[in-house]
């Protein structure tokens, strides 16, 4: 789906891809972000693409390479140019991107060749933005792995799982209130406040997982100093 900024251009473009867990999501789920993207003068190309279990990897790095070649083929008619396309996606998303920008030559997702007569374009992009990004399945399975292992965590803590929150699976659970008292504690020992938390896809009071960890782990050892 495309977004189109009002006026002539050349506008930046930029490819967007929905996260969802390498298997969720589409085209639509980033409306309003990328409204305000269109509206600030960036053309905003939000993808569909294959995903499990339709088709497993690298069927979605296959498809993202092609929109991009695609795309930069086709630059004047979207009042952008070749060389002023990016790229971005959020979560599992972000992982995406950071793969289709680092290997955009790989035979494997430059497997679709455009139509016959189309310019001599590759799937280098001029920038790539990624929100809250899975960087590292892998470490991240591991982390999974080591927490379910310890037990839940309000066992571990004593503390009551009502009005709990759970982010990305990872079996790591943190309170609000918990962080709030953590947060005016340090506001009231530093003199400034604490916000490194940022939303991952908000669901009501939902935190992203990594962030809460970074932030509950930061401000106990601030605290216990």
């Amino acid at each position: 789906r495309l977004f189109k900024p009002r006026g002539q251009g050349p506008f930046p473009l930029i490819i967007e891809l929905h996260g969802g867990a390498w298997n969720l999501g589409d085209r639509l789920q980033d409306t309003d972000l990328n409204e305000q993207l269109a509206q600030s003068g960036v053309v905003v190309a939000a993808l569909d693409f294959r995903m499990p279990p339709v088709a497993s990897y690298p069927a979605s790095l296959v498809d993202i390479n092609y929109a991009i070649r695609w795309l930069k083929a086709r630059a004047a008619q979207l009042q952008t140019r070749a060389d002023l396309v990016g790229i971005c996606g959020s979560s599992s998303g972000g992982h995406l991107a950071m793969l289709a920008a680092m290997r955009p030559k790989d035979p494997r997702y430059a497997s679709i060749a455009l139509p016959a007569g189309s310019p001599n374009v590759d799937a280098t992009v001029r920038s790539v933005a990624m929100a809250w990004p899975v960087i590292n399945p892998l470490s991240r399975y591991r982390n999974a792995v080591r927490e379910r292992a310890k037990g839940p965590f309000e066992q571990k803590a004593g503390i009551d799982s009502r009005g709990l929150h759970a982010e990305h699976g990872d079996g790591l659970v943190e309170p609000h209130r918990r962080l709030r008292d953590q947060r005016d504690a340090f506001r009231q020992r530093v003199g400034f406040d604490l916000h490194p938390v940022i939303r991952h896809d908000p669901i009501d009071e939902t935190l992203g997982q990594s962030f809460v960890r970074a932030e509950h782990a930061s401000l106990e050892q601030d605290l216990q100093r």
